[in-house]
This record gives structure tokens, C-alpha cells and sequence, in this order.
């Protein structure tokens, strides 16, 4: 449990934050800490963390309808995930004391919640740390309180205990396939924030419903990640929002396109809510920024023509050519385009018919249309599919 005064610090420095929490919901007593979250359809599941009874609670939309038995140890159960068929998945993989290196990652089938609230038989699997205890002081990157399943893989990020606070964070990777056991391998990291570990800690991730966007939860806002290249999440386009206020926020899980639902543990000064947080308005700045990218130096195809992209986030670029009776007739990789820099592509087009043309350059899911002709004389059965 946090401490009163340093709660009291919090809201004191972040009593100017603006929040976009548009709805708050308290949870039933038995979510005192709650630590993990996960929601399909109209449904969301929700855990405690170390110390508490192995109960998963269900909800319909923000009102509670009972909770199932988990035959298993709640060790330190720290965060949950669902995978693209909707089982779900608990994470016991938590470790403030950075002394232990197996972890735990419970398997519930979807088919297992048919809302009777049965005891429940999880399937299980072990996994391990890349390095054994003790961890030096400078190394203490495996707190874990954040699970996701994405491109069959399990990924967490580090709760940073480092001495001295550094503000990096480590994201390890491992195999989500159920057969055996696995060790996390470290895939790359980033810096946060050095000042105040606490507004630093991640304590729980979730993806987008579309998969495109990664949010990491903290004590004060949700940084977001959007449209990162395949699994380089780092590489998406930062965006920290503020929660409007400081609380023991553990649990984030995607609720539709523009909602996320975020749960807080109970403490002296509150908490144990169940919160929706609306990023409409961050989503749509970041969109409009995108849809500034690209450019084309002409719109007549004479033979060839070049194409400019200037993304503010690294991604791959695709060129679809589609005639004017809406028939794709050309699509063509050009080529990978990093962030915050100019690319070029040209483009050979001279064996392209006589016509009108959409030209949709894509960048990542980012479809960018322009119109375009190629001079000469019409011949309409000339509009062959290359």
C-alpha cells in the first residue's frame, strides 16, 4: 500500500493536469488491489494482486456480475492480457524484491467464462528470467506488472527498482506458445523520466483493439505509443497523456477505438475505482499530423514520378495504383521511411496505360489518396491488372 504523504506530494504537483477520465465507477470490495485487466466484447475480467484469494472477477460494461475460483497460487499476480481468440491470460510475474526468476503465466480458455462462476483449471506455463538473482543494483529490471500478447509472443516491461532511478524501461520478449517452458529475452528499452521514480514505474500495458497503439499505465497518465513498426514498440509516436490525477493506477485494458478503461487500488486517500479514459482528441491530433506526410512531385505520370514522405513515425511505405474503374492494377513495396526524417521514392511508371488514376500510398495502416493521369489517348480496354 503507498504511503499517505507521498500520495499528498503527488496531487499536489499535478494538481493542474487535465484529464479525459469521462466516467467513474466504484468496484466491488473485493477489488481492494486490483493489478490486471482485460475486457472482450461486452465483458471485462479483473484480478488482485499478491496476498489476495485466487478469484477472477467479471463485469458487464461497469456493473459486477460474480467471480470465478482459479485453481492456482496467486504468487503475485500482476497483470493480465487476452489473445486474438479471447483467452486470457494471468501473469504472475511480479518481483518487488527483483530475488526471484521464475515466473508464472496462467492460460483461462475462453470458453471456460460462460458466466456460471465455476472453479476454473488454468493451464500453466513457466518462465524464466534471462539472468538468475542477485541482480546488481544497476540491473534491476525484472519487477514485472505489465503482460501483452501480441504476434504470438508474450511482452512485458520492467518496473525500474535500479539504485540510483534511471528512468529507463526494458521490455523483454518471450514465446506464447503453451508447450514449454521459455525464458523472456531483453529486445530493446527506453527512457522515461528520472525525477520521481513513482510517476515512472509502469504498472500495467494493454494494446489497442486494432493491435496499432501500445498505453503503459503509471501512477499520474498513460503514455501511448502509436502505430509502432511491427513489434519495435518504442518506436511509435509518443504521446503522453495525463490522467488528471494521482492514484495506485494498476490496471489499463482497450475498451473500443477511443476508450480505455483504467482500475486504481484502494488507499488511504481512495481509490479501488474503475475509470474510462477517452484519447479521442490525442487520437485525432496524431492523425491530422500524419495525414501532412506525404507528397508527390507531380500528379501527371509522364514515366516516372517521386514520392516524399516525411513520417513522424518510422514505417513502411506501399504504393497501390487503382484504376478508374476502382481495379487495383500496380501495388508496390517501396520501402521503409524512418521517423522524423525525408525519404524518397521514385517510381517507374512508364508502362502504366493512358488513363485516370487513385494513387494510395500507404504508410503502415495510413492510406494517403491522390489523383493522378497518364496523358495520351484514352483506350478504356487498355486498363489491363499487372
Amino acid at each position: 500500500m503507498a504511503i499517505v504523504r507521498f500520495f499528498i506530494f503527488l496531487n499536489l504537483i499535478s494538481a493542474c493536469a487535465f484529464g479525459q477520465v469521462i466516467q467513474t465507477t466504484p468496484l466491488t470490495d473485493s477489488l481492494e488491489e486490483v493489478s490486471g485487466m482485460v475486457s472482450k466484447g461486452d465483458y471485462i475480467w479483473m484480478i488482485n494482486d499478491s496476498g489476495n484469494e485466487p478469484f477472477l472477477y467479471e463485469y458487464k460494461g461497469v456493473h459486477y456480475q460474480g467471480a470465478y475460483y482459479i485453481e492456482a497460487q496467486n504468487r503475485d499476480w500482476e497483470a493480465m492480457t487476452v489473445d486474438p481468440v479471447g483467452n486470457i491470460y494471468i501473469g504472475d510475474i511480479g518481483n518487488n524484491a527483483n530475488d526471484r526468476r521464475e515466473r508464472r503465466i496462467y492460460r483461462i480458455r475462453y470458453a471456460d467464462l460462460d458466466h456460471s462462476f465455476d472453479t476454473i483449471r488454468p493451464e500453466l506455463r513457466e518462465y524464466y528470467t534471462p539472468t538468475a538473482p542477485p541482480f546488481a543494483e544497476g540491473k534491476r529490471d525484472y519487477d514485472w506488472e505489465s503482460l501483452i500478447w501480441y504476434a504470438g509472443q508474450f511482452h512485458v516491461f520492467s518496473k525500474n527498482r535500479r539504485e540510483p532511478f534511471d528512468g529507463n524501461l526494458v521490455h523483454f520478449a518471450a514465446s506464447a506458445r503453451f508447450n514449454q517452458p521459455d525464458t523472456f529475452q531483453i529486445q530493446d528499452s527506453t527512457k522515461l523520466g528520472a525525477i520521481v521514480r513513482e510517476l515512472y514505474w509502469i504498472t500495467d500495458a494493454t494494446l489497442s483493439e486494432d493491435r496499432r497503439h501500445l498505453f503503459l499505465l503509471s501512477s499520474d497518465k498513460v503514455i501511448a505509443y502509436f502505430d509502432f513498426p511491427e513489434d519495435r514498440f518504442f518506436e511509435g509516436y509518443k504521446v503522453i497523456m495525463p490522467l488528471g490525477s494521482l492514484s495506485q493506477h494498476e490496471a489499463i485494458t482497450a475498451w473500443n477505438d477511443t476508450l480505455l478503461l483504467i482500475a486504481d487500488e484502494q488507499t488511504p486517500l481512495g481509490g479501488r475505482n474503475l475509470k474510462v479514459f477517452d484519447y479521442s482528441d490525442e487520437l485525432e491530433d496524431y492523425e491530422e499530423e500524419r495525414r501532412k506526410e506525404v507528397s508527390l512531385d507531380t500528379k501527371r505520370i509522364d514515366s516516372t514520378i517521386t514520392i516524399t514522405v516525411e513520417p513522424i513515425v518510422t514505417t513502411k511505405v506501399v504504393l497501390e495504383i487503382y484504376n478508374d474503374g476502382g481495379l487495383l492494377v500496380k501495388d508496390i513495396l517501396l520501402g521503409e521511411a524512418p521517423a522524423d526524417s525525408v525519404s524518397t521514392f521514385t517510381v517507374n511508371l512508364k508502362e502504366l496505360p493512358v488513363g485516370m488514376y487513385i494513387l494510395n500510398v500507404l504508410c503502415g495502416r495510413v492510406p494517403h489518396g491522390f489523383f493522378a493521369i497518364r496523358p495520351g489517348v484514352y483506350d478504356p480496354g487498355n486498363q489491363s491488372n499487372e
